[in-house]
């Protein structure tokens, strides 16, 4: 009867241990689970230019998918977009730029507005910043390396990822 009220007890402690890691964790502000965006015109996934280079002002584009970690995004409660690959967050050229056209880069996370993102209901990354939301250029462009721009919010599948 001891020996199962013990186990008990150190299973219930180990339980409470675990629960309070992965809490801190959370706290930190970190999503630890990176996905790959796709984009519903193109079906191409949200990459960096070059083949995922870590460098600042990297452009951010559409790309076959291919499972490379430059591809994957991780979503932080601060409403970063952070790259698994370079670990440098998602954001509007120019200084943080708002029209419609700005190319969206990657950048060191600053915890400025140009770098929050939030979902929409429709499906839509939209800036915090500017309130517009990410695109693809060219008119809604779905070739390899079309870069990813931030635009009006219109509904169209260029703008929405999955």
């Amino acid at each position: 009867m001891r020996k199962k009220s013990f186990a008990a007890v150190a299973t219930g402690v180990m339980a409470v241990a675990a629960l309070s890691l992965s809490t801190g964790s959370a706290s930190a502000g970190a999503n630890d689970t990176f996905y790959p965006w796709q984009n519903g015109k193109s079906g191409r996934c949200l990459s960096l230019s070059g083949g995922g280079s870590t460098s600042n002002g990297v452009n951010a584009v559409i790309y076959d998918c291919n499972g490379g970690d430059e591809q994957y995004w991780g979503y932080y409660t601060s409403g970063e977009l952070v790259n698994l690959k370079s670990g440098k967050c998602l954001s509007t050229a120019s200084g943080g730029g708002t029209a419609n056209g700005t190319e969206v880069i990657q950048w060191t996370c600053n915890g400025g507005a140009e770098q929050q993102w939030y979902r929409s209901s429709a499906g839509e990354w939209v800036n915090g910043k500017s309130g517009k939301c990410m695109s693809t250029a060219s008119g809604g462009g779905t070739a390899n390396n079309t870069k990813v721009i931030i635009w009006s919010c219109n509904g169209g599948a260029e703008q929405y990822w999955y």
